[in-house]
């Protein structure tokens, strides 16, 4: 019989400690398990997935990148006095040579909307751009293109005479001639436009019909009124008003047809003018198909005909309004072909401008002969004669209360030999390589876009067309400078021409 060992028993109290002790150890132990677990897994997946990348900046054409200097490339204006009227603003003439620069600053290129991929960085960008207000960068000895200072623009040399008329045209339209009352841009304005036996007169800042007062549109009422300007078509009358507002100006324009006012230009149709500066209404053609032109420092115009306006501002910008007149024109036939004769009816503000349509719906070329007037009062025209080979328009001047007649002699263009325009863009610079051509651009209307081409020689006898908007790998040897040719060919309507407002060569170099 084996001897028992005595069982030791443990009190209530001591079992309770031993079980929370083995917990505790037990929880312990599974905190540390799962922690090893979960940074065991992150490193796995760390090491398995690929690492993220900051996003690229991407700026928009008018923005630049915090910290980065935006870059205004240099232009350069060559302008004389007696090119310009006072007050006027030169269009301009740039040439710019410099390093490229990036967009966020990062690196030394730049990248082009024609050259879609990143340019050596060690080249530099260079820029021609011309808009004709000056020849400083023309091969003069070598163009035959008339350069028209005022419209900014080249073409075909104009073929017109201004002369003494003859005494059988004056005979023939004097007597059915209405003249025009000229006033001074800033007022008092007297005016009477008769269509028949009704007529609308403005006396003093108050319209009047048939010598009767006229009540304006509600649109102008209780408006402050700078000026009341009108002119007639073959049925009805346009009447402007110029309004003072808080930013400037606001013109109206309503049709009126003796009963009532009708808008053309208002608020309500949402197309009023606004500008900052003062100007008066004036325009004239057809009822279906005329000018409305807002004669101010920088003019606003458009065509109105029965499918809308066409904004056609751009060929009454500050140079060609001269700091403001009231215009008047007059829409002359020939067949399919139109050009409009615009004059001014403001005193010592004489201007005459002609714009062409090149057989087109559309007006694409404008001329101003302004100058040819010289420094009269006042000169009025209206058209006397169209002939296959001619417009006629006889003119009424008067200077120091003395009045003459004469004859404005449109014979179209001298267009019947190629003629051309070349460029010396660089004139002698430090030797360089030219090594890529970004884009080159004539801006041309669109019908002698198809016809006319830049060309591009190194030593201006051997020449290569360069195809509009197109990048190019152009490598050439060290040179110091280069040109460009505009060739326009014989045109076969007397009364067409091209219209060239600007030329752009981008190109990169090294030096």
């Amino acid at each position: 019989m084996s001897a028992k060992t005595p069982t030791k028993k443990l009190s209530s109290g001591k079992k309770l400690g031993t079980t929370i002790f083995r917990t505790f150890i037990l929880l312990f132990l599974g905190v540390i398990v799962y922690f090893l677990a979960y940074y065991i897994s992150r490193f796995n997946f760390s090491a398995s997935a690929p690492s993220e990348q900051p996003a690229a900046t991407v700026l928009t054409e008018n923005e630049t990148e915090k910290g980065t200097e935006a870059v205004v490339p240099p232009t350069s204006v060559n302008v004389t006095k007696e090119d310009e009227p006072d007050g006027v603003i030169p269009a301009v003439s740039s040439l710019t040579i410099g390093p490229q620069h990036s967009l966020t600053g990062d690196s030394d290129t730049t990248k082009t909307d024609s050259l879609p991929n990143i340019i050596d960085p060690t080249l530099t960008f260079g820029t021609f751009f011309d808009t004709f207000s000056s020849e400083a960068f023309m091969n003069f000895n070598k163009t035959t293109l008339y350069q028209d200072k005022t419209a900014t623009a080249l073409f075909f040399p104009p073929d017109y005479s201004w002369q003494t008329a003859a005494e059988d045209l004056v005979a023939a339209q004097a007597d059915s001639w209405t003249d025009f009352n000229f006033n001074n841009f800033k007022g008092p304005y007297f005016d009477r436009r008769c269509l028949g036996a009704d007529c609308l007169e403005q006396r003093w800042g108050e319209l009047y019909y048939n010598d009767r007062p006229l009540a304006l549109p509600a649109e102008v009422k209780d408006r402050e009124i700078s000026a009341i300007s009108f002119f007639s078509l073959a049925e009805r009358w346009v009447v402007g008003f110029t309004l003072k507002n808080t930013s400037g100006y606001q013109g109206l324009v309503f049709y009126f047809d003796g009963r009532e006012f009708t808008p053309l230009l208002s608020a309500t149709l949402n197309n009023q003018i606004n500008s900052s500066y003062f100007g008066l209404f004036g325009g004239g053609g057809e009822e279906s198909d005329f000018l409305l032109i807002y004669g101010a420092y920088k003019g606003i115009a458009y065509r109105v005909r029965p499918e809308g306006l066409t904004d056609i501002s751009r060929f009454f910008d500050i140079r060609v309004m001269a700091n403001g007149f009231q215009a008047e024109a007059i829409k002359a036939t020939r067949a399919q072909d139109v050009n409009w004769y615009v004059f001014s009816t403001t005193l010592s503000r004489p201007r005459l401008i002609k714009l062409w349509q090149n057989g087109g719906e559309d007006i694409v070329g404008e001329a101003v002969f302004s100058r040819t007037l010289g420094s009269v009062d006042a000169v009025a025209f209206r058209l006397a004669e169209t002939a296959a080979d001619k417009y006629v328009l006889l003119a009424k001047t008067i200077d120091n209360d003395q009045t003459e007649w004469k004859a404005f002699v449109d014979r179209g263009f001298k267009n019947n030999t190629p003629a051309q325009v070349e460029f010396n863009p660089l004139a002698r610079a430090p030797q360089f390589s030219l090594q890529g051509i970004a884009k080159s651009r004539l801006n041309l209307d669109a019908a002698s876009a198809e016809t006319i081409k830049l060309s591009f020689s190194t030593d201006g006898q051997n020449w290569q067309e360069l195809p509009a908007g197109t990048a190019l790998d152009f490598v050439t040897p060290s040179i110091n400078q280069f040109f460009l040719r505009a060739v326009f060919p014989a045109w076969p309507d007397k009364f067409h021409s091209p219209f060239l407002a600007d030329v752009l060569f981008d190109y990169y170099y090294r030096k």
